[in-house]
């Protein structure tokens, strides 16, 4: 055999051989882990290739460290690897694995807060969603110094100031600053909206506005409705008319589900609309945009009372009789 054969014999064989361990290669990168479910994990910065292999084998992620070190040796990436929380969700193999570790990107939950929903079911939301503390959340709510560093000077509570809305938030991201954001929401939208300026063309401050914005929100369902229910809250106080309002009564036993009794209505309470003239100390929940707005618009109505036909629309009366007429009606 000449040399030339021979040397393409070798030639083959070492092509044959380099595509057969480029192929095994490839299926070992992309084998599936054994992850079965989603996962958090959690790397300490500066933590090396190995002691987070150790960490990633320890939650069930991948069955070697070794093999998890020679991946991430092959990519390049021991130095690229990241700290914080992971989320890890499968089927997923080692390329994409390492591909994960590597990444610079945040690493985002979605969490939804409701319109109307009173902060302790924003909190414990956040706290589910977020893995926060929730006592330290509770905590954070009602600390003066914290409170006063978002702006809101006249609260002794976030109560209100949560603005309800769909939130991508970083997983590493602390309660505080989380809430931090909630709140900067909400003045974002009371500047794009000058809420504070038209409060004051109607005699509120901001925290009034809000305040009645939330028993707004509370008492309308149909968006139609809700700047005449603003008026109706509007004219009582202007005649010096206790507001009525269900919901006060409802926030200040800390259930929005019960079914109120005349006994309750008789709660002592300064957020008990019934027993107390005017607005109540704060707002008993976050209130929506159109709540926002529908308290620094109050329609032009003489309305001052309105009564609930049970499909979500209200009747809305000028005087005391026409209101009984209507009671009579549609809460027999």
């Amino acid at each position: 055999m000449s040399w030339k054969k021979i040397i393409f014999s070798g030639l083959a064989v070492a092509g044959f051989l380099l595509i057969v361990g480029l192929f095994g290669m490839w299926f070992w990168f992309t084998t599936t882990l054994p992850l079965e479910e989603e996962t958090r994990i959690h790397i300490r910065s500066g933590s090396s290739g190995q002691q987070i292999g150790h960490v990633l084998k320890e939650a069930g992620v991948i069955d070697s460290v070794e093999a998890f070190r020679w991946a991430i040796w092959f990519r390049q990436a021991e130095q690229d690897l990241r700290s914080g929380t992971l989320r890890l969700e499968p089927p997923i193999n080692r390329w994409q694995l390492v591909d994960e570790l590597r990444s610079r990107a945040p690493i985002l939950n979605t969490v939804r807060l409701g319109e109307g929903w009173p902060s302790w079911q924003i909190l414990s939301r956040l706290a589910a969603e977020m893995d926060f503390s929730l006592e330290e959340l509770e905590q954070l709510s009602e600390d003066a110094e914290f409170i006063k560093e978002l702006g809101l000077d006249e609260a002794d509570t976030l109560e209100g100031y949560l603005f309800p809305d769909t939130y991508r938030l970083a997983v590493d991201k602390e309660p505080r600053e989380a809430l931090k954001r909630l709140v900067e929401r909400f003045w974002e939208i009371a500047e794009l909206h000058r809420l504070e300026e038209r409060a004051a063309e109607l005699g509120l401050s901001l925290r009034e506005a809000v305040t009645m914005a939330s028993i707004i929100e509370r008492e309308g369902r149909l968006p139609e409705e809700l700047s005449k229910i603003s008026a109706v809250f509007h004219n009582r106080l202007e005649a010096n008319m206790r507001l009525q309002a269900d919901p006060t009564v409802l926030y200040a036993l800390g259930d929005y589900n019960a079914n109120l009794t005349y006994a309750q209505l008789r709660l002592e309470s300064p957020y008990n609309t019934y027993q107390n003239r005017g607005l109540p100390p704060g707002p008993i929940c976050s209130p929506g945009l159109a709540s926002l707005i529908a308290a620094v618009e109050p329609a032009d109505t003489e309305a001052l009372y309105f009564v609930a036909r049970g499909d979500g629309s209200h009747v809305f009366s000028k005087n005391h009789q026409d209101h009984l007429e209507a009671v009579q009606k549609y809460q027999r």
